[in-house]
């Protein structure tokens, strides 16, 4: 399950978003592999939060390991590379 509210009962996965010249990119060190690219910030972290939910499926259907942070409910929480809530 995955909610854009923070929660203090849920693990928090930062992602940091990144202005670009064209656009946004973001990644998470909690989620290592998953990234996306977009046009506007809105775009950027509906993407990002579907991203890591589909990488979590990913793992899971390859029993593959899942970063601690993605076993129970997560919220997503979104930072500027100047540790800025955005």
């Amino acid at each position: 399950m995955t909610k854009s509210i923070l929660n203090n009962s849920m693990e928090t996965i930062l992602v940091v978003i990144m202005k670009m010249q064209i656009g946004y990119c973001a990644y998470s060190e909690d989620v290592p592999g998953c990234i996306s690219t977009r046009e506007n910030m809105q775009e950027i972290k509906f993407n990002m939060t579907e991203a890591i939910a589909f990488h979590l499926e990913g793992l899971k259907g390859e029993n593959d390991d899942i970063p601690m942070k993605l076993k129970g409910e997560y919220c997503v929480e979104f930072i500027d590379e100047n540790d800025k809530i955005v």
